[in-house]
Protein backbone atom coordinates (compact mmCIF):
# COMPACT_ATOMS: atom_id res chain seq x y z
CA UNK A 1 0.00 0.00 0.00
CA UNK A 2 1.44 3.47 -0.83
CA UNK A 3 1.78 5.98 1.84
CA UNK A 4 -0.10 9.20 1.08
CA UNK A 5 2.03 12.56 0.69
CA UNK A 6 -0.34 14.12 3.70
CA UNK A 7 1.02 11.22 5.83
CA UNK A 8 4.42 11.62 4.89
CA UNK A 9 4.15 15.62 5.25
CA UNK A 10 2.59 14.98 9.33
CA UNK A 11 5.47 12.87 9.81
CA UNK A 12 8.09 14.97 8.73
CA UNK A 13 5.87 17.62 11.10
CA UNK A 14 6.59 15.75 14.12
CA UNK A 15 10.77 15.08 13.26
CA UNK A 16 10.55 18.66 12.73
CA UNK A 17 9.01 18.96 16.35
CA UNK A 18 11.57 16.65 17.78
CA UNK A 19 14.28 17.84 16.39
CA UNK A 20 13.43 21.59 18.17
CA UNK A 21 12.64 19.83 21.82
CA UNK A 22 15.66 18.29 21.79
CA UNK A 23 17.39 21.50 20.63
CA UNK A 24 16.00 23.40 23.36
CA UNK A 25 16.20 20.85 26.36
CA UNK A 26 20.18 20.44 25.06
CA UNK A 27 20.29 24.27 25.20
CA UNK A 28 18.43 24.41 28.31
CA UNK A 29 21.03 22.10 29.58
CA UNK A 30 23.49 23.82 28.47
CA UNK A 31 22.48 26.69 30.51
CA UNK A 32 21.87 25.11 33.64
CA UNK A 33 25.37 23.79 33.08
CA UNK A 34 27.04 27.21 32.26
CA UNK A 35 25.06 28.68 35.14
CA UNK A 36 26.06 25.79 37.93
CA UNK A 37 30.05 26.07 36.68
CA UNK A 38 29.75 29.82 36.83
CA UNK A 39 27.75 29.69 40.45
CA UNK A 40 30.88 26.76 41.51
CA UNK A 41 33.92 29.27 40.16
CA UNK A 42 31.96 32.15 41.97
CA UNK A 43 31.56 30.54 45.35
CA UNK A 44 35.02 29.09 45.09
CA UNK A 45 36.08 33.18 44.73
CA UNK A 46 33.71 33.92 48.13
CA UNK A 47 36.14 30.80 49.38
CA UNK A 48 39.29 32.01 48.23
CA UNK A 49 38.67 35.72 49.50
CA UNK A 50 37.53 34.10 52.94
CA UNK A 51 40.40 32.36 53.05
CA UNK A 52 43.11 34.65 52.48
CA UNK A 53 41.24 36.94 54.96
CA UNK A 54 41.60 34.32 57.50
CA UNK A 55 45.05 34.37 56.69
CA UNK A 56 45.55 38.05 56.52
CA UNK A 57 43.77 37.62 60.47
CA UNK A 58 46.99 35.05 61.07
CA UNK A 59 49.50 37.22 59.90
CA UNK A 60 48.12 40.11 62.53
CA UNK A 61 47.83 37.12 65.18
CA UNK A 62 51.76 36.24 64.52
CA UNK A 63 52.68 40.18 64.74
CA UNK A 64 51.06 40.71 67.99
CA UNK A 65 52.63 37.09 68.98
CA UNK A 66 56.02 38.64 68.06
CA UNK A 67 55.61 42.03 70.06
CA UNK A 68 55.01 40.06 72.86
CA UNK A 69 57.62 37.88 72.99
CA UNK A 70 60.51 40.67 72.81
CA UNK A 71 58.67 44.02 74.19
CA UNK A 72 60.29 46.84 73.25
CA UNK A 73 63.17 45.24 71.33
CA UNK A 74 61.75 45.40 67.87
CA UNK A 75 61.53 48.71 66.18
CA UNK A 76 60.07 46.82 62.58
CA UNK A 77 59.72 43.36 61.80
CA UNK A 78 58.11 41.49 58.59
CA UNK A 79 57.42 38.19 57.22
CA UNK A 80 57.29 37.02 53.61
CA UNK A 81 56.05 34.45 51.94
CA UNK A 82 58.89 30.81 51.33
CA UNK A 83 60.88 32.11 48.40
CA UNK A 84 60.79 35.63 48.84
CA UNK A 85 64.21 37.35 48.43
CA UNK A 86 63.77 40.33 50.80
CA UNK A 87 66.10 41.19 53.30
CA UNK A 88 65.53 42.00 56.47
CA UNK A 89 62.59 39.46 57.11
CA UNK A 90 62.44 37.72 60.81
CA UNK A 91 60.74 35.02 59.46
CA UNK A 92 59.58 33.38 56.05
CA UNK A 93 56.59 32.16 56.53
CA UNK A 94 53.89 31.62 59.34
CA UNK A 95 51.50 29.18 57.83
CA UNK A 96 53.55 26.46 55.55
CA UNK A 97 53.04 27.27 52.15
CA UNK A 98 51.15 30.28 52.81
CA UNK A 99 51.09 33.26 50.52
CA UNK A 100 51.18 35.96 53.45
CA UNK A 101 53.38 39.05 53.79
CA UNK A 102 53.27 41.98 56.44
CA UNK A 103 55.39 44.83 58.04
CA UNK A 104 55.07 45.61 61.07
CA UNK A 105 56.63 49.16 62.44
CA UNK A 106 57.05 50.85 65.37
CA UNK A 107 55.39 54.47 65.60
CA UNK A 108 56.05 55.16 69.12
CA UNK A 109 56.87 53.06 72.37
CA UNK A 110 53.52 51.67 72.97
CA UNK A 111 52.05 51.56 69.22
CA UNK A 112 53.01 49.65 65.83
CA UNK A 113 51.36 50.22 62.08
CA UNK A 114 51.00 46.46 60.24
CA UNK A 115 50.68 46.33 57.28
CA UNK A 116 49.36 42.56 55.57
CA UNK A 117 48.93 40.79 51.77
CA UNK A 118 47.64 37.50 51.67
CA UNK A 119 46.57 35.29 48.75
CA UNK A 120 44.84 32.23 48.45
CA UNK A 121 44.82 30.71 44.42
CA UNK A 122 44.85 34.06 43.09
CA UNK A 123 42.51 36.09 45.37
CA UNK A 124 44.04 38.42 46.90
CA UNK A 125 43.67 40.71 49.88
CA UNK A 126 45.79 43.45 52.35
CA UNK A 127 44.27 45.19 55.62
CA UNK A 128 45.84 48.16 57.42
CA UNK A 129 46.19 47.90 61.50
CA UNK A 130 47.23 49.92 64.39
CA UNK A 131 48.20 47.66 67.48
CA UNK A 132 48.77 49.65 70.78
CA UNK A 133 49.58 48.90 74.01
CA UNK A 134 47.06 50.13 76.85
CA UNK A 135 48.72 52.79 79.80
CA UNK A 136 47.49 50.75 82.79
CA UNK A 137 47.41 54.48 84.77
CA UNK A 138 45.64 57.04 82.75
CA UNK A 139 44.48 59.45 85.49
CA UNK A 140 46.47 62.04 87.63
CA UNK A 141 44.00 61.22 90.55
CA UNK A 142 41.28 57.96 90.42
CA UNK A 143 39.70 57.43 93.94
CA UNK A 144 37.42 54.52 93.70
CA UNK A 145 34.70 55.87 96.08
CA UNK A 146 35.11 59.73 95.45
CA UNK A 147 36.83 62.78 94.52
CA UNK A 148 36.52 66.09 96.78
CA UNK A 149 37.34 69.41 95.89
CA UNK A 150 35.97 71.29 98.87
CA UNK A 151 35.92 75.08 98.91
CA UNK A 152 39.45 74.61 96.90
CA UNK A 153 40.45 78.07 95.37
CA UNK A 154 43.09 78.83 92.14
CA UNK A 155 45.56 77.10 93.92
CA UNK A 156 44.73 73.72 93.00
CA UNK A 157 46.37 72.33 89.72
CA UNK A 158 46.18 68.95 88.05
CA UNK A 159 47.81 68.87 84.52
CA UNK A 160 50.30 67.26 82.47
CA UNK A 161 53.68 67.88 82.51
CA UNK A 162 57.35 66.52 80.44
CA UNK A 163 60.39 65.49 82.30
CA UNK A 164 61.13 69.29 83.29
CA UNK A 165 58.19 69.79 84.78
CA UNK A 166 57.31 71.98 82.38
CA UNK A 167 53.15 72.11 81.64
CA UNK A 168 52.27 70.19 78.55
CA UNK A 169 49.08 70.11 76.00
CA UNK A 170 48.07 66.51 77.11
CA UNK A 171 45.26 64.83 79.36
CA UNK A 172 45.73 64.85 83.02
CA UNK A 173 42.41 63.57 84.37
CA UNK A 174 40.65 62.93 87.10
CA UNK A 175 38.66 59.72 87.68
CA UNK A 176 36.19 57.93 90.19
CA UNK A 177 33.88 55.10 89.81
CA UNK A 178 31.99 57.48 92.75
CA UNK A 179 31.12 60.33 92.65
CA UNK A 180 33.64 63.79 91.70
CA UNK A 181 32.73 66.81 93.44
CA UNK A 182 33.98 70.28 92.66
CA UNK A 183 33.02 73.28 94.77
CA UNK A 184 34.82 76.42 94.17
CA UNK A 185 37.36 76.73 91.18
CA UNK A 186 40.75 75.45 90.18
CA UNK A 187 42.25 73.17 87.40
CA UNK A 188 40.61 70.01 88.39
CA UNK A 189 42.54 68.37 85.68
CA UNK A 190 41.34 68.16 82.06
CA UNK A 191 38.65 65.75 82.26
CA UNK A 192 36.54 64.63 85.61
CA UNK A 193 35.58 61.13 84.58
CA UNK A 194 33.17 58.66 86.28
CA UNK A 195 32.55 54.78 85.45
CA UNK A 196 29.67 52.34 86.89
CA UNK A 197 27.34 55.39 86.79
CA UNK A 198 29.27 57.75 89.38
CA UNK A 199 27.98 61.32 89.46
CA UNK A 200 30.08 64.48 89.17
CA UNK A 201 29.29 68.46 89.02
CA UNK A 202 32.50 69.41 87.64
CA UNK A 203 33.49 71.50 84.44
CA UNK A 204 34.48 69.36 81.78
CA UNK A 205 32.43 65.83 83.80
CA UNK A 206 33.11 63.08 81.19
CA UNK A 207 30.74 59.56 81.66
CA UNK A 208 32.17 55.93 80.82
CA UNK A 209 30.76 52.95 79.95
CA UNK A 210 33.42 51.00 80.63
CA UNK A 211 35.27 49.42 83.96
CA UNK A 212 38.41 51.17 85.76
CA UNK A 213 38.07 48.64 88.91
CA UNK A 214 41.90 48.57 90.59
CA UNK A 215 42.40 45.92 91.98
CA UNK A 216 44.20 44.68 95.57
CA UNK A 217 48.50 44.39 94.69
CA UNK A 218 48.98 40.59 95.05
CA UNK A 219 52.31 39.04 96.94
CA UNK A 220 52.91 36.75 93.64
CA UNK A 221 52.35 36.70 90.24
CA UNK A 222 49.30 34.06 88.96
CA UNK A 223 48.87 33.90 85.09
CA UNK A 224 47.68 37.10 83.80
CA UNK A 225 43.77 38.31 84.15
CA UNK A 226 42.56 40.64 81.73
CA UNK A 227 41.74 43.95 84.22
CA UNK A 228 41.47 47.28 83.99
CA UNK A 229 44.31 48.48 85.15
CA UNK A 230 46.28 45.18 85.99
CA UNK A 231 46.30 43.79 89.13
CA UNK A 232 50.12 44.65 90.46
CA UNK A 233 52.14 41.49 91.66
CA UNK A 234 55.34 41.48 93.73
CA UNK A 235 57.75 39.86 91.93
CA UNK A 236 59.78 36.97 93.52
CA UNK A 237 62.87 37.11 96.17
CA UNK A 238 61.90 40.47 97.47
CA UNK A 239 64.25 42.03 100.13
CA UNK A 240 62.49 42.93 103.22
CA UNK A 241 61.77 46.70 103.72
CA UNK A 242 64.59 48.50 105.35
CA UNK A 243 64.09 49.72 109.07
CA UNK A 244 60.78 47.86 109.22
CA UNK A 245 59.60 50.49 106.18
CA UNK A 246 61.35 53.68 107.97
CA UNK A 247 62.71 55.61 104.95
CA UNK A 248 63.95 57.93 106.87
CA UNK A 249 67.51 59.64 107.47
CA UNK A 250 68.39 59.54 110.66
CA UNK A 251 70.69 62.38 110.33
CA UNK A 252 71.80 64.94 107.40
CA UNK A 253 72.57 62.60 104.75
CA UNK A 254 69.81 61.69 102.78
CA UNK A 255 68.41 58.30 102.67
CA UNK A 256 69.42 56.83 99.38
CA UNK A 257 66.59 53.92 98.25
CA UNK A 258 68.67 51.57 95.85
CA UNK A 259 66.56 50.21 93.20
CA UNK A 260 64.85 46.47 93.38
CA UNK A 261 61.37 45.09 95.26
CA UNK A 262 61.16 45.41 99.14
CA UNK A 263 57.89 43.96 101.17
CA UNK A 264 57.18 45.64 104.13
CA UNK A 265 54.48 44.62 106.52
CA UNK A 266 53.16 47.50 108.27
CA UNK A 267 53.60 51.05 108.48
CA UNK A 268 55.85 52.87 106.18
CA UNK A 269 57.59 56.09 106.68
CA UNK A 270 59.47 58.72 104.41
CA UNK A 271 62.08 60.55 106.26
CA UNK A 272 62.92 64.65 105.13
CA UNK A 273 64.94 63.73 101.70
CA UNK A 274 64.94 59.95 99.98
CA UNK A 275 66.82 60.17 96.87
CA UNK A 276 66.57 57.52 94.30
CA UNK A 277 69.78 55.83 93.28
CA UNK A 278 69.86 56.58 89.26
CA UNK A 279 73.13 55.20 89.00
CA UNK A 280 72.09 51.64 89.69
CA UNK A 281 70.41 49.64 86.79
CA UNK A 282 68.88 46.78 88.98
CA UNK A 283 65.68 46.23 88.90
CA UNK A 284 65.60 48.23 85.18
CA UNK A 285 66.49 51.22 87.78
CA UNK A 286 63.11 50.93 89.85
CA UNK A 287 62.09 50.75 92.86
CA UNK A 288 58.93 48.83 93.99
CA UNK A 289 57.77 48.98 97.25
CA UNK A 290 54.81 46.20 98.34
CA UNK A 291 53.19 47.06 101.56
CA UNK A 292 50.91 43.41 102.90
CA UNK A 293 50.64 44.70 106.06
CA UNK A 294 49.85 41.89 109.03
CA UNK A 295 46.16 40.23 109.31
CA UNK A 296 43.87 43.17 110.75
CA UNK A 297 46.22 45.40 110.94
CA UNK A 298 46.06 49.21 108.87
CA UNK A 299 49.27 50.37 108.59
CA UNK A 300 49.93 54.70 108.23
CA UNK A 301 51.68 56.07 105.57
CA UNK A 302 53.25 59.04 106.57
CA UNK A 303 55.69 61.25 104.00
CA UNK A 304 54.38 64.72 105.21
CA UNK A 305 56.91 67.20 104.56
CA UNK A 306 59.45 64.87 103.14
CA UNK A 307 61.08 65.75 99.86
CA UNK A 308 60.81 61.80 98.13
CA UNK A 309 62.75 61.05 94.75
CA UNK A 310 62.54 65.35 93.78
CA UNK A 311 65.36 65.03 91.12
CA UNK A 312 66.70 62.70 88.15
CA UNK A 313 69.16 64.89 87.46
CA UNK A 314 69.45 68.67 89.15
CA UNK A 315 72.69 69.17 87.15
CA UNK A 316 71.20 69.14 83.54
CA UNK A 317 70.05 72.25 81.82
CA UNK A 318 67.16 71.97 82.81
CA UNK A 319 66.53 69.83 85.35
CA UNK A 320 65.08 66.83 85.10
CA UNK A 321 62.90 65.66 87.86
CA UNK A 322 62.85 62.48 89.35
CA UNK A 323 61.28 59.73 87.56
CA UNK A 324 57.71 58.78 88.89
CA UNK A 325 57.89 55.75 86.86
CA UNK A 326 61.08 54.99 89.32
CA UNK A 327 59.70 55.01 92.40
CA UNK A 328 56.25 53.01 92.95
CA UNK A 329 54.59 52.40 95.93
CA UNK A 330 51.87 49.56 96.15
CA UNK A 331 49.85 48.95 99.79
CA UNK A 332 47.67 46.04 99.93
CA UNK A 333 44.33 46.19 102.13
CA UNK A 334 43.33 49.52 103.90
CA UNK A 335 45.13 52.19 105.95
CA UNK A 336 44.91 54.14 108.60
CA UNK A 337 45.85 57.35 106.65
CA UNK A 338 48.36 58.55 104.42
CA UNK A 339 49.71 61.72 105.47
CA UNK A 340 51.28 64.10 102.43
CA UNK A 341 50.83 67.76 102.89
CA UNK A 342 52.65 70.38 105.36
CA UNK A 343 55.35 70.78 102.26
CA UNK A 344 55.30 67.40 100.62
CA UNK A 345 57.12 66.74 97.32
CA UNK A 346 56.58 63.49 96.18
CA UNK A 347 57.60 62.03 92.88
CA UNK A 348 56.31 58.30 92.24
CA UNK A 349 53.28 56.26 91.94
CA UNK A 350 51.00 55.23 94.83
CA UNK A 351 48.93 52.49 94.28
CA UNK A 352 46.70 52.14 97.26
CA UNK A 353 43.13 51.08 95.86
CA UNK A 354 42.14 50.84 99.95
CA UNK A 355 43.17 53.94 101.36
CA UNK A 356 42.54 57.75 101.34
CA UNK A 357 44.08 61.03 101.41
CA UNK A 358 42.87 63.99 102.98
CA UNK A 359 44.19 67.34 102.57
CA UNK A 360 42.85 70.41 105.19
CA UNK A 361 45.56 72.81 104.47
CA UNK A 362 49.44 72.93 103.79
CA UNK A 363 51.13 71.87 100.49
CA UNK A 364 51.45 69.09 98.57
CA UNK A 365 53.39 68.93 94.84
CA UNK A 366 52.98 65.08 93.73
CA UNK A 367 54.60 64.54 90.21
CA UNK A 368 53.53 60.71 88.80
CA UNK A 369 49.66 59.95 89.49
CA UNK A 370 48.05 57.59 92.35
CA UNK A 371 45.13 55.66 92.99
CA UNK A 372 43.03 55.56 95.88
CA UNK A 373 39.77 54.99 97.58
CA UNK A 374 39.16 58.48 98.53
CA UNK A 375 40.99 61.56 97.94
CA UNK A 376 39.45 64.70 99.86
CA UNK A 377 40.75 68.31 99.46
CA UNK A 378 39.11 70.88 101.96
CA UNK A 379 40.01 74.50 102.14
CA UNK A 380 42.43 76.10 100.27
CA UNK A 381 45.74 74.00 100.18
CA UNK A 382 48.18 74.62 97.38
CA UNK A 383 48.00 70.95 96.07
CA UNK A 384 49.58 70.85 92.17
CA UNK A 385 49.28 67.01 90.24
CA UNK A 386 51.94 67.10 87.95
CA UNK A 387 51.04 63.85 85.24
CA UNK A 388 54.69 63.00 84.27
CA UNK A 389 54.31 61.80 80.33
CA UNK A 390 56.94 59.58 81.54
CA UNK A 391 53.99 57.30 83.29
CA UNK A 392 53.07 56.33 79.89
CA UNK A 393 55.55 53.91 80.31
CA UNK A 394 53.60 51.56 82.66
CA UNK A 395 51.48 49.71 80.27
CA UNK A 396 49.96 46.73 80.38
CA UNK A 397 51.85 43.28 78.80
CA UNK A 398 49.24 42.54 76.00
CA UNK A 399 48.71 44.44 72.55
CA UNK A 400 45.50 45.52 71.09
CA UNK A 401 44.59 45.84 67.81
CA UNK A 402 42.95 49.24 67.84
CA UNK A 403 42.20 49.96 64.19
CA UNK A 404 41.87 47.20 61.16
CA UNK A 405 41.03 48.16 57.63
CA UNK A 406 40.46 46.33 54.39
CA UNK A 407 42.84 48.19 51.98
CA UNK A 408 43.24 47.73 48.42
CA UNK A 409 46.11 44.92 47.56
CA UNK A 410 48.24 47.46 45.49
CA UNK A 411 48.61 49.71 48.54
CA UNK A 412 50.74 47.10 50.38
CA UNK A 413 54.31 47.25 48.70
CA UNK A 414 56.63 44.25 48.74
Amino acid sequence: MRMTPRRRADEQGSLVVVIILAMVIGLTGLALVTRAVGELSSARQVQDLAAARSEAHAALSNALFQMSQEPGSLSSFCVVPPGSSTSGCTQSSIIDGADISYVATATSDTTYAVQIKATVDGATVAADADVTRVTDYPFAVFAGSSVTFNGAGTAITIHSTNQYGQSMNAPADVGSDGTITCNGSGEYGTNQVTFDGGTSNCPAWLTNTATYDPPQPVSSCPPPVATTPATPCMPADPQPCPNGGDFSTGSSTPFVLEPGVYECTGNITFGSTVNVDYSSSVNGGQVQIFDFPSSGTQPDISMAGSLVNQWEDQSATPPVVGNPVDLQLYVAGSCSGIQADHGTVFNGYLYAPGCSITLDGGQLEWTGAFVLNQFTVNGNPNLTVNYDERMNELVQSSWVVSNFVWVPPSSFSD
